[in-house]
Formats: structure tokens, sequence, C-alpha cells
């Protein structure tokens, strides 16, 4: 049974073509073609479905030293035809690149290709996703949810003129949902490949104790505590940290902490933060946005730094080899470690809390944003359930609190690692897996209204 996806024959005849249209010295063609289906739901009923199909093609040529690209959703041969003439005449037009490294060679004779689509996922019907949004509202027991349920399937095949060929495919299924009831409100989120695999009794029932819980929330004094962070909110800053810390190109231009810290203890040294496509707790594929193949790349080793992320550009200019961390070119951001995983311990969510004679519970961070990069400094507020922990139990729901807290700061104050590492979509990055953290001295800064 097909997964309905563009198979690796045909997407590399397309590319081939692209490839024997251009006069360019050299050129580069990617392929990202998918479809997908959405179910968004508020006040625990479905109000739309929507669906997408689409395939573009970004092309990259290279005349005299001039780099350029285009791209098009249009993939008849006329369309094509005119894609690589407007690139070829950007590029004409365009300054030369003195720092442009050329287009990869091929690491292997044979093609790359990995990945698989599940076929429960990549072809989920909105009845199959509507379901889906039944069972977890009716685990909830109570409340008004809101959220979406998204399925898709996607493939990326890149070719250049020096050799390289890579096609990859993969599926994703993701919930996310926010249920009210009263003045307390849960946050759950879940992220994999097999939409059958989504447990949505399990996070029903939890969106809806946690809601519960939240009733009545009373005011904290701002200050600096311990806190335990749910795995959303320690993801969210690993997310970060791959934007702005572990990437090549923000090291180059000194805005990382990295700039001035490789190879210096950054984090407690319990923490081991890694990218890796092909770790199976992930959902990645074995290759970058220019055809290089991924490998794992160690990023804080025993809480030392040991690696960021590089693509051939960086790569150069840093006297190093790329780790095959490409973005689709062009983009603003250089490259970015895209599945990102932290090693979880030993202790249950239950012995987080035991250990702590007073703290904060936080769910999720919400509004974050980076104050200043070299010192990982970054601003937001807890979201969806925020609780006092008293003498090793949770004793108030609190109004939620706005932080400004550096990043590496709160990885070096880790008191304990929670043993649960479930995969998220991250913030700028395609998935992370994280677990919950302890954390002593946390900085609180001002209280909100609800």
């Amino acid at each position: 049974m097909s997964d309905g996806l563009m198979d690796r024959d045909r997407s590399f005849r397309l590319l081939e073509g692209i490839l024997d249209r251009s006069t360019a010295d050299e050129t580069e063609a990617v392929l990202t073609a998918g479809s997908g289906g959405l179910t968004r739901f508020a006040d625990s009923r479905i109000h739309q479905n929507v669906a997408e199909e689409d395939a573009s093609i970004f092309i990259r040529v290279v005349v005299g030293g001039r780099v350029a690209g285009a791209q098009t959703n249009r993939l008849g041969d006329a369309d094509l035809d005119a894609l690589v003439q407007r690139a070829v005449e950007i590029a004409r037009q365009t300054p030369p690149d003195p720092d442009f490294p050329g287009f990869p060679a091929p690491a292997a004779s044979a093609p790359l290709v990995g990945a698989r689509a599940v076929l429960a996922t990549a072809g989920a019907t909105p009845q199959r996703r509507a379901e889906g949004v039944r069972t977890f509202v009716t685990a909830c027991a109570g409340g008004s949810a809101a959220g979406a349920l998204a399925t898709s399937a996607t493939v990326v095949a890149v070719a250049n003129s020096h050799g390289v060929r890579a096609y990859g495919k993969h599926s994703r299924a993701s919930f996310v949902s926010v249920l009210q009831q009263g003045d307390g409100s849960a946050y759950v989120e879940a992220v994999d490949p097999d939409l059958d695999r989504l447990d949505l009794v399990a996070l029903g029932r939890h969106a809806g104790e946690r809601a519960r819980a939240a009733q009545d929330p009373v005011d904290l004094e701002p200050g600096t505590y311990t806190v335990i962070l749910e795995p959303d909110a320690v993801g969210l800053m690993l997310a970060y940290l791959a934007m702005t810390t572990f990437n090549g190109r923000a090291v180059l231009e000194g805005r990382s902490a990295l700039a001035t810290r490789m190879g210096q203890q950054i984090m407690d040294p319990r923490v081991q933060i890694w990218d890796d496509a092909a770790d199976p707790r992930t959902i990645g594929l074995p290759f970058d946005f220019e055809g290089v193949p991924k490998r794992r790349l160690d990023l804080v080793r025993d809480g030392v730094a040991v690696g960021v992320a590089h693509d051939s550009r960086t790569a150069r200019k840093a006297g190093v080899s790329t780790t095959g961390h490409a973005l689709p070119q062009p983009n603003p951001f250089g490259p970015v470690a895209a599945n990102v995983l932290m090693a979880p311990g030993e202790a249950s969510l239950a012995d987080l809390v035991a250990s702590t004679d007073r703290g904060v519970l936080v769910t999720r961070f919400h509004y974050v944003r980076v104050v200043h990069p070299a010192r990982t400094m970054i601003t937001g507020m807890t979201r969806d359930g925020t609780f006092l922990i008293e003498g090793g139990r949770i004793t108030k729901a609190l109004r939620n609190l706005r932080f400004n807290q550096s990043m590496l700061d709160a990885f070096s104050h880790v008191e304990a690692i929670g043993a649960d590492a479930p995969l998220l979509g991250g913030e700028f990055v395609a998935h992370v897996s994280a677990p919950a953290m302890k954390v002593r001295e946390f900085t609180f800064t001002s209280r909100t209204l609800f």
C-alpha cells in the first residue's frame, strides 16, 4: 500500500531535469512535497478541518562566483524552464560572493535515502482526526478544550551538479490543547510519527486533573525560587539554545555564548545534550537541505560545550567540516540543530516534587523572547499550570509569573533530572526530546493578573 508521497525515482527525475536545464557553473535543486490535514477545536467542539497538498522546488545557481536562488510550486516543463532562467539572470546581476564555499560533493556514490512515512499518519482522514479529538475531550471529563490535531507526510529530495542525490520522507502527527475549567487551565502536547501511538486518553485525563487542580490561584511574591520545570518548559529553552547558542553562524558573529566558552563547563555535569536525526525518539531526515548526511552531533557532554551546528558556509569560515545542519537557502538564521535531545535522569515528577521543601512547579513558558543572546537571557511568563510546592507536595495554584533568566544559568543550577523525555515540537527547531528538571535559583520578576 502506498503512502501517497512522491517516490524517489520521480523526485530525482524532476531534479535532474532542472540540472540539465541549467547553464550555470553550479546548480542545486531541492524538492519539498507533501500533504497534511488539520482538525481544530474550541469549546470542546470541532470547528474547522483543513487539508493541503503542495510541492515546491528551490534552486540555487552559481555564475562566475555570483550566487542566486529562486523557487516555485509550479512543476510544469515551461515553469521549470522559467525558474532556471530567472535564477541565472538574477545571479548575473548579483555581486560576487567571496565567502560562498561551493555546493557539497557527494559523501558516497549511491544516493542517500532514508526515513519512512507511517501509513496511519500519512493517510489520516478528517474522520480519524475527529475521533481522536472526541477521545481527548471525553477523557478530560469537563471543561472547555481548544487545540488541534494535525497529520502530515513530507518528502525532501536534493540534487546538485556535483553528483549529490538525497531523498527522504517522514510522517508527523501532533496534538496540542489547552483545557480551561473555571479559573484554571492546563496544557498538553504530543508528537509522534504514528498517529495511532498518540495516547489521547492519557493526555485528556492529565489535562482534566491539572485544570481542576489549578482552581483558585493565589499570588506569589516575585523573587528567586527553586523550580521544577516540566518537559515543555525545558524543551522551549533547548529550542532557543539551538537557535541562538549552538548555531555556527551565531558563534562566528560573536552573538553566541560559545564564541568565548567552547570547551568550557557551561552546565551542570549531569547535563548531556546532542542532535541526532536518526535517533528513534525523534522525527528526522538523514541529510540536510544541502544533501549533506547527518550524524550525531554532541552539543553538551557532562556539562561541557563540545559542539555547534554548521552548514557548508559557516564550516568553511570556521575551518571545520559541515555537520549537516543547513536549512533551506537563503535563510537569516544560519545552521540549526533540528533534532535536539537531552538525556533523561532517574527521577519521576513525583520524586522531584517530594524532594522540594519550597518551590514552584512550571508546566510551560509563554511569549518568550531573547533579551541578550550572548548571555542566553530570555524573558517570558508561566502559563497553564503554575503551582506552589511546600513540604514536598503541591499546595496551591499560583497566578502566572514573569521571569528574566539566563538559560545557561538554569542548566547550571540543576538539582535533578526527570526520567521521562517526551518528544515535542520545538519553537524554531523541528523536534526536541526534553525531560523535566529541578532547578535552583530561578528568578521571577513580577506577577500577572491571571
